[in-house]
């Protein structure tokens, strides 16, 4: 027989709320917990929930201007992974004019929904910091 105190805790629901907290709009969150399978909190967990989210998520404003332009670029990588993978899938479908535009706007809003929530978590955690600002990086094409 094991003691219940050997055994890990499993805090993934906790990481779960907290993610909920930080990827999911205020006004939006208290209609979703059945839909994440979550315990709501209690009224006055759930305000402490939303400072905290607040003040976390707070800390990457300093990263939001060059994450946004990775953003950018990773949205149009995955898109048009996207439209390549249809077109294999579907060789003699001829695909909508404008589908890159169309997958833009839903893949950019779940990049940014969850780079930040996770940049944040990570930040709060010790496991990413922030540094003195680096100096630009140069590329030259051959």
């Amino acid at each position: 027989m094991t003691d219940s105190m050997d055994e890990p805790l499993d805090i993934t629901p906790a990481v779960q709320q907290r993610l909920a907290w930080d990827i999911i709009p205020c006004d939006v969150i208290s209609g979703m917990w059945s839909h994440l399978g979550l315990v709501p909190p209690s009224p006055e967990v759930a305000e402490d929930a939303h400072r905290e989210s607040h003040n976390r998520v707070a800390q990457v404003a300093p990263l939001i201007p060059m994450t946004e332009i990775y953003i950018t670029l990773a949205v149009d990588i995955i898109s048009r992974m996207m439209i390549a993978n249809l077109q294999q899938e579907s060789p003699g479908d001829t695909l909508p004019d404008g589908l890159l535009q169309t997958l833009t706007l839903p893949v950019t809003e779940v990049v940014r929904g969850t780079v930040y929530p996770i940049m944040a978590n990570l930040m709060e955690m010790g496991m990413l910091t922030l540094g003195p600002a680096a100096p630009p990086i140069v590329m030259e094409t051959v």
